[in-house]
């Protein structure tokens, strides 16, 4: 999907969104880590997914890109990065991991998220976040490898 201005664009720039998004993937991250202390295990999951989701946003931003849904931004990250080589597919599947436990946790039932399962999440979220905040911080698109915009 190409880049859709969002409704209040005049009163910010397209860098204050990015950061913006960028701040709400940190304080979801955060979020998280306060959550864990208690024992509040399908919370911390859809903190860490959100975490992800901005940055993933804002990432797409940044290359001009945007979806409309979870899924629709999911799909286009893959397409436009995933599948050209720029961001690693264990990436990819961490994140479609995160999606998943996050939609059962969130709606189906009796889904209950241990803090075993839920503790190694906490490295690779971080591992994502830290390769996305690099992806932001290109200054040039075309700079990127395998890039076919």
């Amino acid at each position: 999907m190409i880049f859709e201005e969002p409704k209040n664009s005049g009163y910010f720039s397209m860098k204050d969104l990015i950061s913006f998004r960028m701040e709400k993937s940190h304080e979801a991250f955060t979020d998280a880590q306060n959550i864990y202390k208690t024992a509040s295990y399908n919370l911390v999951v859809n903190r860490l997914y959100y975490a992800v989701f901005y940055m993933v946003s804002a990432v797409l931003l940044k290359y001009q890109l945007s979806g409309k849904t979870h899924k629709g931004i999911k799909t286009v990250f893959q397409e436009k990065f995933v599948k050209k080589g720029i961001i690693p597919k264990k990436i990819s599947k961490i994140y479609d991991e995160l999606f998943k436990m996050r939609n059962d946790g969130d709606y189906e039932d009796f889904v209950i998220y241990s803090k075993e399962k839920v503790e190694p999440l906490f490295d690779m979220v971080s591992l994502i976040l830290s390769y996305l905040t690099q992806l932001i911080d290109q200054p040039d698109p075309t700079s990127l490898p395998n890039n076919q915009q």
